[in-house]
């Protein structure tokens, strides 16, 4: 099958007008639908299942489609398009066959899933696929790193959006058939790579359609078990996400990043298969290299400042505790804990028993390896790995057929775990600034590094920044990505921020700290009960912020248009 490109363009401010809607494939051979008025809704569906009629063994996608299908679907009612865009309320339980419902409109029936569409009149269909996640950049950052070189024309024309006109529209229809042949381009490169590692994709979702196909061809189901009914509440007590937390707010010089290489596919390399295993209770302290759910208590950490286990409350929510807390974690997890002070064994634990020599996840350091040696397919193999673990702990849509909490929770466990050791290998571990899932920040220079699947590697970030779990940057990175090589540090800092329109973001100036001012806001907002934020002074320090951000953006314009 070959592939169509789609994309549609956009001109005014105020009425807004979605003008053009164009597909190609990678010969050049297109088709279109233009009005300066504007596109219908219903002559944009008509025209997709025209597209179908004119090139029928033809795959469509587009690249990020958000824009396009909200001024697609701008005649359809908002709650039709409240349904169509949460899946999750059109699903059909199993006894009714499953699936999704469609939503219907004039004669239409769309459904729409993870970024794909399906549009259906009477006999004909046609779906459209989303590859934008495949790649998780800018389209011509995508073109770029697959060896496609975007032309002149898409180049030049990226930089001009937002100012184009009616008298823009034959220069706009070029641009966008030649991005389309463009984007028919990659899906074939796309598709090709996958061919290559002996995947043939169904459906083309994302990442997630890659580690489908994975788990498929390597068979895992028949290792997947379910959780045994007594169980379920344990494992869920047992189960976290990664690691995000950070300690302190402000800023350090001299940071040094650590990274785990592919750390969850690692963790899933020897996930044990579950079909054959049995679980077993018991009252005594885990055998060395158990594979348990193990109850843990904790007595007082002291003043660390670190704390090495979570636990879930009975509302859900996760805290890691100082003192007078029980819990449940995952041996590994807890064998990495048991180094804390006032961390003890809780009396029980349930073990999982191996009966056989089975290795679900065996396949994975072999693709790891084949990611390091063939870097043309590097983009599609580096997704497949890291999705793995997104197929084994969704619960979406009813879940996966790999879906286990199990699996999904040793992995997280694990990585947890790598976390806890490289807390421990510190001599100050108030030098370690922030954790994030399978990465840290330091001051501290270990000795940690090595090569190859579930290793560290170390870099250097400098003088950094913490505002809270999420939010953090290098300022090198801020001057490598908006600087301008020709000044000083300090002018650069200036330059790229105000090119940008943000001023909260001028930390090395001793003017323009609003981030502080929202950081102190959110300080304040996790001291008290967020329903009752509004009643509270410094819920003006919020407004405050975003008031003087909107000042500096509006600066910024009146700077470009000058």
């Amino acid at each position: 099958m070959t592939w169509l490109g789609i994309d549609g363009e956009g001109i005014g401010r105020a009425p807004h007008r979605y003008v053009l809607l164009a597909a190609s494939d990678s010969s050049g051979t297109h088709d279109y639908v233009e009005n300066v008025n504007g596109i219908s809704t219903e002559v944009g569906l008509r025209f997709l299942l025209a597209l179908a009629r004119r090139f029928p063994d033809s795959r469509l996608a587009g690249f990020y489609l958000s824009y396009d299908w909200t001024m697609l679907l701008r005649d359809v009612p908002n709650g039709a398009l409240y349904r169509l865009l949460r899946p999750e309320l059109r699903l059909r339980p199993r006894n009714e066959g499953a699936g999704f419902s469609p939503v219907y409109w004039r004669g239409f029936k769309l459904h729409y899933l993870s970024g794909m569409m399906r549009v259906t009149r009477g006999d004909e269909s046609v779906t459209v696929w989303d590859v934008g996640k495949f790649y998780q950049s800018r389209f011509v950052a995508a073109l770029e790193a697959s060896g496609i070189a975007p032309s002149d024309l898409i180049q030049r024309m990226k930089e001009e959006r937002g100012t184009w006109r009616e008298s823009d529209l034959d220069r706009m229809r070029d641009y966008c058939l030649e991005e389309c042949q463009a984007l028919a381009r990659l899906c074939e490169l796309l598709e090709t790579q996958h061919e290559r590692i002996g995947l043939s994709l169904k459906s083309w979702h994302g990442p997630g359609s890659t580690a489908s196909t994975l788990l498929s061809k390597n068979k895992v189901e028949k290792c997947h078990a379910k959780t045994p009914p007594h169980l379920e509440n344990i494992v869920s007590r047992a189960f976290f996400g990664g690691r995000f937390e950070q300690a302190f707010i402000g800023s350090r010089a001299g940071v040094v990043s650590y990274d785990v290489r592919s750390a969850y596919p690692h963790a899933a390399a020897s996930l044990p298969c579950l079909a054959h295993a049995k679980w077993r209770h018991r009252r005594r302290v885990p055998r060395d290299g158990a594979l348990a759910l193990v109850r843990f208590r904790i007595r007082d950490v002291g003043d660390r400042v670190w704390c090495p286990l979570p636990c879930r409350l009975e509302d859900g929510s996760i805290v890691w505790p100082r003192t007078g807390a029980t819990g449940w974690a995952w041996s590994v997890e807890f064998e990495a804990a048991r180094a804390w002070r006032g961390v003890e064994y809780g009396g029980e634990h349930w073990e999982l028993v191996r009966n056989c020599s089975c290795a679900p996840f065996a396949f994975v350091p072999a693709l790891y390896r084949e990611r390091l040696a063939r870097p043309e397919n590097k983009q599609v193999l580096k997704l497949a790995l890291n999705s793995l673990y997104g197929k084994l702990a969704q619960s979406a849509g009813g879940g996966s057929r790999w879906s286990s909490r199990v699996w999904a929770g040793i992995i997280t466990a694990t990585c947890r775990a790598r976390m806890l050791d490289l807390i421990a290998a510190h001599g100050d571990e108030s030098n370690l600034c922030a954790i994030a899932t399978d990465g840290a920040y330091s001051t501290e220079k270990l000795a940690v590094e090595g090569e190859g699947l579930g290793t560290w590697e170390r870099g250097e970030k400098g003088f950094m920044t913490f505002v809270r779990p999420g939010i953090y940057w290098a300022h090198a990175d801020i001057l490598k990505w908006y600087g301008n090589p020709t000044l000083d540090v300090r002018a650069k800092a200036v330059s790229a921020v105000r090119s940008r329109g943000v001023y909260f973001l001028m930390l090395p100036l001793p003017v323009g700290q609003l981030l502080w001012v929202l950081a102190l806001n959110w300080t304040l907002v996790a001291l008290v009960d967020p329903a009752a934020e509004q009643r509270h002074w410094f819920y003006l320090l919020r407004l405050f912020a975003f008031v003087l951000i909107a000042v500096g953006i509006v600066d910024k314009n009146r700077s470009a248009a000058s």
